[in-house]
């Protein structure tokens, strides 16, 4: 049974998102849970903010004069929360909506080690799992099995080492202990730091089967890997978990074929994509004091970058 004295606070960040205005926050009024809402709206021009003012007045939406990203949007979002005497905080993608018993499933699997709750992620046509999920959940066993036989098998919750942060359930002690997204990261990799921080200090990423969430994306193709090596150089030397040393050995093989391949391209005229690996490495370097410092908190219990 869920406790009375919860109040869970949805936090969505906006940019441009008003084609899945009416899906996504349609499907938090029909939450078997109370909800609020709270939307941080990073400057959208498409009607975003005033469409949710119209049709979803019970939300409070914050319109941030710049463009904060996610991960800092999302901080605004718990700080507010925090102020309201939030026990929980389900961080919502803008193109994503929830089924009626989501958030209730989630809470129902919440114990003392829960840092980070997730229900399955469908996309957007609710028929298929999310392509990225099923490779975050199952690795190499996506490729080969259909998704029936891959969620058959699930019936408890299953721990992970990162799920996308489409649809987090945090409870508040997961603030209190890990903090916000690291500012560190810009566009992209605040999930995985923060996967990191909360593994870090000891507490679970779950995903709970019997929770849904359809995720209205585009296929999630692999990313062009030489456009990823600076963020996963910044995502490895910026994990909290281990120092610089270490985390060059963890990942010494595949550092070594990324930087193989500069001359491979060099003698085959790419300029470009040569260029773009050994900026990623100048760019470490650059970064080397501020990636320590933020090692240095992360590895630390507190609220921080909140």
């Amino acid at each position: 049974m869920i406790s009375p004295n919860v109040n869970i606070y949805t936090i969505i960040v906006t940019y441009n998102g008003m084609r899945w205005a009416d899906a996504c926050f349609g499907s938090l009024r029909g939450s078997t849970v109370p909800l609020h809402t709270v939307v941080v709206d990073n400057g959208s021009t498409d009607g975003t903010p005033q469409r949710i003012a119209e049709r979803f007045p019970e939300v409070h939406l914050i319109r941030s004069d710049e463009n904060l990203g996610f991960g800092r949007g999302n901080n605004a979002g718990i700080r507010y929360a925090l102020g309201q005497g939030a026990t929980h905080f389900f961080l919502l993608n803008q193109d994503a909506w929830i089924y009626p018993d989501t958030v209730e499933r989630l809470l129902g699997a919440e114990d003392d080690r829960s840092g980070i709750l997730s229900p399955v992620h469908l996309d957007g046509s609710a028929e298929r799992m999310d392509e990225a999920f099923k490779r975050y959940l199952f690795g190499d066993a996506a490729a080969t099995r259909d998704d029936g036989l891959l969620l058959g098998g699930l019936t408890s919750p299953r721990e992970a080492r990162f799920i996308n942060a489409a649809a987090w359930l945090l409870p508040l002690r997961t603030i209190e202990v890990v903090g916000g997204f690291d500012p560190l990261f810009l566009h992209y990799g605040e999930d995985n730091n923060y996967c990191q921080r909360v593994l870090h200090q000891s507490l679970t990423i779950r995903v709970v089967p019997q929770a849904l969430v359809c995720h209205d994306r585009k296929s999630a193709a692999r990313p062009l890997r030489n456009a990823w090596v600076g963020r996963y150089l910044l995502i490895t030397y910026a994990d909290p978990r281990f120092s610089p040393w270490q985390a060059t050995r963890r990942t010494l093989r595949r550092q070594a074929a990324t930087l193989a391949r500069v001359p491979y391209y060099l003698l085959r005229g790419d300029g470009k994509s040569a260029s773009e690996i050994l900026k990623a490495y100048r760019t470490l370097l650059r970064r080397r004091n501020e990636i320590l410092k933020s090692k240095h908190t992360n590895a630390s219990r507190g609220a921080h970058w909140l």
